[in-house]
């Protein structure tokens, strides 16, 4: 072997091994995760496929098959917000009710034995405005409570002369007079509701009234101040507004803590327990109703 040999075999092997370091840095790998452009552009993704309609209500909505339900998607409004199903914040035990009706006139009869409250006031139909908070604490089997209420009504009319003066042709004096009547109640009310999204929950109530009356006159005279205690038995039916529209009910809760939104009819009948005040009669009225 010439004495050459050894050292073209030294020089050769170096030359390789440098040949090898410069194609790894002319090739250095990504950045991490170090994938190749044949990892990256591989693997296609399937486009996944329209939400299908199975069903449709009226002209307004339609239920579909979203991949969203399964996540807790229910609504997905006009202006296409999303409104996935939490847990409702509000409560359910107290229930505020305003209503509206009529009731027949009272039975009052002055002490002079001749003027009564339709001398003086009319005998139309007073409108009575109501207000009753109501606290449900047993919900085992539908909803039994207590029912606090108060209500108001007013009328105006003129004074009425025992005999007719001399001189003059009619009874009616010059002064003017308004009645004013506070009913306060307590009682218990049931309602028959058993589902938080039941439709229709009738319900009945009954307790005892006290009405505190007030007269004024505006002559300067004295005003008058009197009540009288009652008795009520009612039954009305409650139609639930916020099932009709998924979208309000969801804000209803979040943003004011209105479990569900009724809308109320009563049919209530009073009895006093006094024949010179008696508010006996049948009243009937219409309102709003909400649980929270």
């Amino acid at each position: 072997m010439s004495r050459w040999t050894i050292p073209l075999l030294m020089l050769l092997s170096a030359a390789v091994a440098r040949a090898q370091d410069m194609e790894l840095e002319e090739s250095a790998p990504n950045e991490p995760p170090y994938t190749t452009p044949a990892d990256e552009f591989g693997q296609t993704e399937s486009a996944a496929g329209a939400p299908a309609v199975y069903s449709t209500h009226g002209n307004k909505s339609q239920f579909i098959r979203h991949p969203g339900a399964k996540k807790g998607l229910r609504l997905i409004d006009r202006d296409g917000a999303y409104y996935y199903e939490t847990a409702r914040i509000s409560g359910k035990d107290q229930t505020s009710n305003i209503r509206v009706g009529m009731i027949k006139p009272p039975s009052i009869l002055s002490a002079d034995g001749t003027t009564s409250y339709t001398s003086m006031y009319g005998n139309g139909d007073p409108v009575t405005a109501m207000y009753d908070y109501e606290w449900k604490p047993l919900k085992a089997f539908g909803a039994l409570g207590v029912q606090l209420g108060v209500g108001f009504f007013t009328a105006q009319g003129q004074g009425r002369f025992v005999q007719t003066p001399g001189g003059l042709t009619s009874n009616v004096a010059r002064e003017r007079y308004t009645f004013y009547a506070i009913p306060m109640s307590l009682g218990a009310v049931y309602r028959f509701q058993y589902m938080d999204d039941q439709w229709i929950a009738p319900y009945v109530s009954g307790g005892a009234t006290y009405y505190a009356l007030v007269e004024d006159r505006d002559d300067g005279m004295s005003t008058n101040f009197v009540g009288t205690p009652a008795f009520y038995g009612a039954g009305g039916l409650m139609i639930n507004l916020s099932t009709w529209d998924r979208e309000t009910r969801y804000i209803l809760d979040a943003e004011y803590g209105i479990h569900t939104l009724w809308l109320t009819a009563e049919a209530r009948q009073i009895q006093s327990a006094s024949e010179e005040l008696d508010f006996s009669g049948l009243m009937i009225s219409v309102g709003i109703s909400v649980d929270y």
